[in-house]
């Protein structure tokens, strides 16, 4: 009987002393991924998308028509980059549908049933795709709402010690955003500069490096040093103004 107790005691102190001691096992589980997480991932993987804001167009209905141009040495290229123009609407009317479709459209299907506009776009996105191959580079432009479509670009070869001869060949892009412009009608406007990197000789490196936003009027110091390079950007034009 004795030593049954002494069991008994031995056993309660020692489940009181494991529930005495503090658990220090740290653990790792799994949480869901956050819309920052895709970004990241795409990121990484060559994915990056510019987006602007175009809500104050509202007033009246525009073409919106992506425009892009090659620069090479400072230069413009007359190279035919767009193959064509990309044009979209940033609204359509309701009085664009046939007149019998049109009072079969509900107002709570309208973006402004006031102004009987049945849809609008207050957004428009170039974004850049992986690379096909080492030399062309996809780019897509979006009209919220409106439609999308795209381009591809060429891309010139730069060399390892900028030895063309000797140096072995590789491709080196960067986009960059010009700074906020007014939206004036028939005027290109610049978005997104799409630039190759340079030779750096004094440090005997290649660089792309320079202001994060870049001047509409083209007078940063980075665009001089840039050999080879592409503006992407919009013009306006107006159809037809609401009351």
């Amino acid at each position: 009987m004795k030593k049954i107790l002494t069991a008994l005691a031995t056993g309660m102190l020692g489940c009181m002393t494991m529930m005495g001691q503090t658990d220090d096992t740290k653990t790792i589980k799994r949480i869901e991924a956050t819309p920052a997480d895709y970004i990241t991932l795409l990121n990484n993987n060559g994915y990056e998308a510019f987006a602007f804001d175009i809500s104050a167009l509202s007033d009246a209905q525009y073409y919106i028509t992506f425009k892009v141009k090659e620069y090479r040495n400072g230069e413009e290229t007359n190279d035919d980059v767009s193959g064509g123009f990309y044009s979209f609407t940033n609204m359509t009317l309701v009085s664009e549908f046939p007149e019998e479709s049109q009072s079969e459209i509900k107002p709570e299907e309208m973006a402004d049933p006031e102004r009987g506009i049945y849809s609008m776009s207050n957004k428009i996105m170039i974004g850049f795709i992986p690379a096909v191959n080492d030399s062309i580079r996809p780019v897509m432009f979006d009209v919220d709402e409106m439609g999308s479509t795209g381009v591809s670009l060429k891309m010139e070869p730069l060399y390892h010690d900028n030895d063309s001869v000797n140096g072995e060949k590789f491709y080196w892009y960067m986009p960059k955003p010009f700074k906020p412009s007014e939206l004036t009608v028939g005027k290109f406007i610049p978005l997104v500069l799409y630039g190759s990197g340079w030779y750096d000789a004094r440090y005997g490196i290649h660089r792309f490096c320079g202001e994060k936003e870049l001047e509409p009027d083209m007078s940063s110091k980075i665009i001089k040093e840039i050999p080879n390079y592409y503006i992407i950007g919009i013009e306006l034009h107006l159809v037809k103004e609401l009351q």
